[in-house]
């Protein structure tokens, strides 16, 4: 049987009215004082490096984010617009304003030739303490754009955003229904060289299951201290950016009568060459591993 697609009517959403308050006018009496009120402390600004990674450190600082990978992609579709060759410049001069620009800094003093370092916020474990070791798992996903990349290209989660909402729908026959509605924002960091890097087909953690191949760390830990590091785990996905630096993914589930539950998924890509993953502990710093491509 064919899935009934609703036709879609945004219902409007109820606002709450915010209500003045203040001493009465005439009055003679003091007011008494009023109970403190707890308050919930303001979430941490989170926090992004402004220069460019170091390699050869042994020690990240406490919480280190790596850069903004949502501040590097939008930099980058603005200068697509800056980069479109005008019809009264040459083409000897629109090369030099193309060259002009890969110099022209994006955050700080940093240029597409940098050392980047992206963190990535999809990193599974599990421990074998048989052998004690830890293994890490980075999951791998494939990059379908219009962008012409080759089929090779793969991606790690750099930044995952949702946010649900909902809005009464209506099909064919007449059946309405409230469809609940979640769009996805996710930053990838992007790389067409990861068979270079030890891989695993897709494995079974505790989690859940890894959707595609991972990157494959192997982390030697006594049962103690792979306890400890657990929750903690990290990773850093360090490279440079590559042309054409940028691109784009969309797709999305419709609404049914069967199913009124509706996505839609805004993938935003940052191409790189991928030179290290860097596995750490979140909180203290500490590098537990380095991983380079094969030789």
């Amino acid at each position: 049987m064919k899935a009934v697609v609703f036709l879609c009517v945004v219902a409007s959403l109820a606002v709450p009215r915010h209500e003045a308050f203040g001493q009465a006018i005439g009055s003679q009496k003091a007011r008494e004082p009023e109970e403190e009120k707890a308050t919930t402390p303001p979430a941490p600004v989170q926090t992004y490096a402004t220069s460019e990674l170091d390699r050869t450190i042994e020690k990240l600082p406490p919480n280190f984010n790596g850069h903004d990978i949502a501040l590097v992609y939008s930099a980058f579709e603005e200068r697509k617009k800056e980069s479109e060759k005008s019809e009264f410049e040459t083409t000897e001069q629109w090369h030099q304003r193309q060259a002009a620009l890969l110099l022209k800094p994006i955050i700080g003093r940093m240029t597409a030739g940098s050392i980047w370092a992206f963190k990535i916020v999809d990193v599974r474990s599990v421990y074998d303490a048989d052998n004690q070791v830890l293994h890490v798992y980075v999951p791998l996903h494939e990059v379908r754009s219009s962008a012409g990349l080759a089929s090779n290209f793969r991606s790690m989660w750099a930044k995952f955003k949702s946010t649900d909402s909902s809005y009464v729908c209506t099909n064919g026959f007449g059946a309405t229904a409230e469809v609940q509605n979640t769009r996805y924002t996710i930053h990838h960091v992007a790389f067409g060289n990861a068979q270079a890097f030890p891989t695993v087909p897709t494995v079974e953690v505790k989690d859940g299951d890894l959707s595609t191949v991972a990157i494959h760390v192997s982390v030697p830990s006594e049962p103690d201290a792979a306890r400890q590091m657990k929750p903690e785990l990290s990773a850093l996905a360090v490279g440079r950016l590559t042309a054409p630096f940028t691109t784009s993914l969309y797709y999305g589930d419709t609404a049914t009568v069967s199913s009124p539950y509706a996505t839609q998924n805004q993938g935003n890509c940052v191409m790189t060459e991928l030179l290290e993953i860097w596995i750490y502990d979140r909180n203290s710093g500490v590098i537990h591993a380095k991983v380079r491509p094969h030789d």
